[in-house]
């Protein structure tokens, strides 16, 4: 049953293809189909994704998390060594207990998830020995009670050991934000909420309706109070309904946001985050996470008051009330303009607490400094001057809001409620009229309630978006070139520079015309004063900025041909000090940053051996965890030679063609820096030191 389900290498391309038409907006790459990437090995299923718009994410899990991992990989591919030969599993969907494979183009087969881990734990060689089987027979348990005793022995026995090779396909994060969420399913979704939600008042009004007809007649039959139930239990099932729909839509979109922002986050060049301090990349985040709050909640409360006002409007005109519809629209007019005032003043509040919030933060980081140097008469000065603003600004934000929360529900409440009392005083409507016209009160009087509530929540939502949007819309450094096959590595490295110009906007060019050739295995220094531009040329030559003129060649070619990944393997930059960081992470991990996590033995070792040849040797003996001592802001506090030593190794672990060290000797003593320099004339990369004459 199982060969039937399983797609040889070169049959991969099709399956894949017909796996993913679901995906109906591809990238622009991606619908020129005659220049996909051919399927060599499975390494290259990313790349062949990728042509297509889409991402393939690794989803290794362990045997006792397969289960779950199978009911998630929707869709996915599944990598088998089937009788020495490679084989793939195309996951389609997936429900409680039975995911759906695709078995031939156009053919699909469901399947029990405890079938498929079965079949793929024998493959791996986790499954029960016969002596166990032997010992349970011995015991007494046949049939059904033997196996499912014999899966939960195993499932135990290797649920810790390792399945890989698993994939999930997903639209690329690369794409933007509209293109990821036009190939989400949330138009179903929104148009289950509607639906539901415009049901659920249909019924109310069929249940005031009924009501109102009951009284009228003084008629209560028991078929009227069946039905009049019958409905209610109907609103009932709606309005779970809806909410359900509601809270799909938001999860589904929230996530795909939160992944466009770490997506567009983490792949940010770093030109981009120059004069970005922790300050500011702070409230982006909280800005992040405040619009998500916002913007889905606001907008399906918006939605629902507004089907609301627009019923409750029609019920007034079916009423012939045109008091009390005119009053409904004049409310309305009257709220848009307090809404924008209320938005002008929202804007202004959040600029003076983005400033509040950006000053809190210096002062926190520099409050050692202003403890020994700053007049103490001085300290807070500044700081309540910000709050003055800050408060005022609340004020005014906080008038225009309790005028939309007060001010528009207690007229509407006032006006209707008069109209009503005139209504029964004079005997204008009957009794089923008067039960629509209080519906239409109290139907009315909550929409505009959640108008109010629902326009803040949009406000800030959008100035949210207003402050995390670049972030969305900066150019990414693209990591989609050909990886370098063995064929195109040479055994020798050289790094070529022409005529190189760079200068920052405002300033006149540091860079003129700089021309360098540097080989692999050589040693070379650079010095310069202060501000000439030593840095510079560091981040020109590790890819971090581009020149704005000329040209810069790792063995003939240039930085788009190899892409980023590639360039910045072979040529590593070590900032100075303040430029680099030490994650709140273990020793070890720190060290294999440009590595691999989690390390294999291989890594380790290495990592020990650079340790040793850096000195860090006392280091590693005192640290009570060893290399695996959590180190960082939240660990094991390092010094500034010792911090610099690990940046050092950490480079050298990463194994570059070229080595930049930018003043990276400078916390050393002067005995410590000729030993580490004698041991970089080992290594085979060629090394560029940067330092002041």
């Amino acid at each position: 049953m199982m060969d039937a389900l399983l797609w040889k290498l070169q049959d991969l391309p099709s399956g894949l293809d017909f796996l993913t038409q679901g995906f109906a907006y591809l990238s622009e790459r991606g619908a020129a189909r005659g220049a996909m990437p051919a399927l060599e090995s499975s390494a290259d299923i990313p790349r062949y994704l990728d042509a297509q718009g889409l991402e393939a994410m690794p989803c290794d899990t362990s045997f006792g998390e397969l289960k779950l991992s199978l009911q998630r990989l929707v869709p996915g591919v599944i990598e088998l060594e089937v009788n020495g030969e490679t084989c793939f599993l195309l996951i389609a969907a997936a429900r409680r207990g039975s995911v759906k494979l695709l078995a031939a183009v156009g053919a699909y087969q469901w399947l029990r998830v405890q079938v498929l881990e079965s079949f793929i734990g024998e493959l791996y060689g986790y499954s029960a020995a016969p002596e166990t089987q032997q010992l349970l027979q011995q015991l007494g348990l046949r049939g059904k009670r033997l196996e499912t005793t014999q899966a939960q022995l195993t499932h135990q026995q290797y649920a810790l050991k390792p399945i890989n090779n698993l994939w999930l396909i997903r639209h690329s994060a690369g794409q933007g934000l509209k293109t990821v969420l036009r190939a989400e399913p949330w138009r179903s979704l929104a148009a289950g909420f509607m639906g539901a939600h415009i049901a659920q008042r249909l019924l109310l009004m069929a249940s005031v309706g009924l009501l109102g007809h009951a009284l009228a007649n003084s008629f209560w039959p028991q078929s009227l109070v069946l039905t009049w139930g019958l409905i209610m239990l109907s609103i009932l099932g709606c309005s779970l309904v809806g909410r359900l729909c509601q809270s799909h839509l938001e999860v589904r979109i929230g996530l795909v946001v939160k992944r466009q922002l770490q997506h567009a986050a983490l792949r940010l060049s770093p030109a981009a985050l120059n004069g970005k301090g922790p300050a500011s990349l702070l409230g982006k985040a909280m800005e992040a996470d405040g619009m998500q709050h916002n913007a889905l909640p606001g907008a399906f409360s918006a939605l629902n008051a507004s089907l609301d006002l627009l019923l409750g409007l029609i019920l007034a005109l079916a009423l012939q009330q045109w008091l009390l519809a005119g009053l409904i629209v004049v409310l309305l007019l009257v709220g848009a303009i307090w809404v924008n005032a209320f938005q002008r003043a929202y804007g202004v509040w959040a600029e003076h607490r983005k400033h509040l919030s950006e000053l809190t933060i210096a002062q926190m980081q520099g409050h050692r400094t202003r403890l020994l140097q700053s007049n103490p008469a001085q300290w807070h000065k500044e700081e309540e001057q910000r709050l003055q603003d800050y408060w005022r600004a609340s004020l005014v934000m906080d008038k225009f809001a309790l005028r939309l929360h007060a001010f528009l529900p207690g007229v509407w409440l006032v006006v209707s409620c008069g109209l009503l009392c005139v209504a029964i005083m004079f005997a204008l409507l009957s009794v089923a009229q008067l039960v629509m016209f209080l519906g239409v009160v109290l139907l009315v009087w909550a929409a505009l309630d959640a108008i109010a509530n629902s326009a803040q929540q949009l406000v800030r939502a959008w100035y949210s978006w207003l402050e995390i949007r670049e972030l969305l819309t900066v150019e990414a450094n693209s990591t989609n070139a050909a990886p370098v096959t063995a064929n195109q590595v040479a055994t020798t490295a050289e790094l070529n520079i022409n005529q190189l110009h760079y200068g920052y906007k405002g300033t006149r060019p540091l860079l003129q015309g700089v021309s360098l050739h540097l080989r692999k295995g050589q040693q070379y220094l650079l010095q310069g004063e202060s501000g000439s531009g030593k840095s510079t040329l560091f981040s020109l030559l590790a890819g971090q900025a581009a020149p704005q003129q000329g040209w810069i060649l790792h063995n003939d070619r240039d930085l788009p041909s190899l892409g980023y990944q590639h360039w910045r393997q072979k040529i590593c930059w070590v900032p100075q000090y303040h430029d680099n960081y030490l994650f709140s992470a273990p020793l070890l991990f720190n060290l294999l940053l440009g590595r691999q996590w989690p390390p294999t033995q291989e890594d380790t070792l290495a990592a020990e051996n650079v340790c040793e040849k850096l000195g860090l040797i006392p280091l590693l003996q005192k640290m009570p965890g060893g290399i695996l001592q959590s180190v960082g802001e939240m660990g094991w506090q390092l010094s500034q030679g010792e911090r610099s030593r690990v940046f050092l190794a950490r480079a050298l672990l990463q194994q570059p063609d070229f080595l930049l060290l930018d003043e990276s000797l400078g916390a050393l003593d002067s005995s410590t820096s000729l030993q580490i320099l004698s041991r970089l004339k080992e290594e085979p990369a060629a090394v560029l030191l940067c330092m002041h004459p």
